[in-house]
């Protein structure tokens, strides 16, 4: 049995949207009553720009939590290495990645680099114009594969914490592109969409017994999952989907568009491997 997961990390690279990210991060900390962990890594030699970067991100976490014990790493190396290593028992990573990446900055490369290979679930912060959004319902995509059920886990836990209501949303596409058979003695609409209801309802059915007090609401869509997702995200405090699976969720994460759907995003993201969640 694993040890149980014990901080919160944040990348920090000493850009402007840093704020957004520990900010978000510390809120998030202080609601699941755990230390939060500031993490910079230079490509180069150490120096003291990059403890003044994590000096400037713990201030400002200690403003916006001053609950939560903040602990701060500057260390040396390649950025996703680090930031690997040193979130194993990390229960998410946060980042708020940009576009333009300087050597050390946490930009979509790294960020998708990350998703795909670090030891827990990663969060990526879009950046806003307005106050960072600690509101709203947690959106989880479902579609009833092994990473949609590691989505779950995640979303569920992150919603008791933050006492947020979980909006689960399972998208569904004719296979093979076919229109569904209508007619009557076929297997119409109104029974595949029952179909679909089932899938939703069986893979929620054990969450909602062990998070009793989260209210949920059900969304079954006809259509791509990713249009179906990001229609609900404008309110969210965050989305969570699995970094890949069926029913389109992996359009959602990879493919050419992958940064600049990211950037665009209207609400923090989890992405959540079914090997890096718990």
């Amino acid at each position: 049995m694993s040890a149980p997961r014990s901080f919160l990390a944040v990348g920090v690279d000493g850009s402007p949207r840093d704020r957004t990210a520990v900010t978000w991060a510390a809120v998030a900390a202080g609601s699941r009553h755990l230390p939060l962990r500031l993490l910079h890594a230079q490509g180069r030699r150490f120096d003291r720009a990059g403890a003044d970067t994590v000096s400037a991100a713990a201030e400002h976490a200690r403003i916006v939590a001053p609950a939560v014990e903040v602990q701060s790493r500057a260390l040396t190396g390649d950025p996703v290495a680090v930031l690997r290593d040193q979130s194993r028992d990390a229960v998410m990573l946060v980042l708020a990645p940009h576009t333009g990446e300087p050597l050390e900055a946490f930009g979509w490369s790294t960020a998708a680099a990350l998703t795909a290979s670090a030891p827990c679930p990663v969060v990526a912060v879009p950046p806003r114009r307005g106050p960072t959004r600690t509101a709203g319902a947690v959106v989880v995509g479902v579609d009833g594969s092994e990473l949609s059920e590691a989505a779950l886990a995640f979303a569920f836990d992150h919603a008791a914490a933050a006492g947020a209501a979980l909006v689960a949303v399972h998208a569904w596409q004719d296979a093979g592109g076919d229109r569904v058979d209508d007619r009557a003695g076929g297997f119409g609409r109104v029974e595949a969409e029952q179909a679909q209801e089932r899938v939703l309802a069986e893979a929620l059915a054990g969450w909602t017994e062990k998070y009793p007090d989260v209210p949920v609401r059900r969304i079954v869509v006809h259509g791509p999952a990713r249009a179906a997702l990001l229609a609900r995200a404008g309110t969210a405090q965050l989305l969570v989907v699995g970094s890949a699976g069926r029913a389109g969720l992996t359009g959602l994460l990879h493919g050419s568009t992958s940064q600049a759907l990211l950037y665009e995003l209207p609400c923090p993201l989890a992405v959540v491997r079914a090997d890096g969640a718990r």
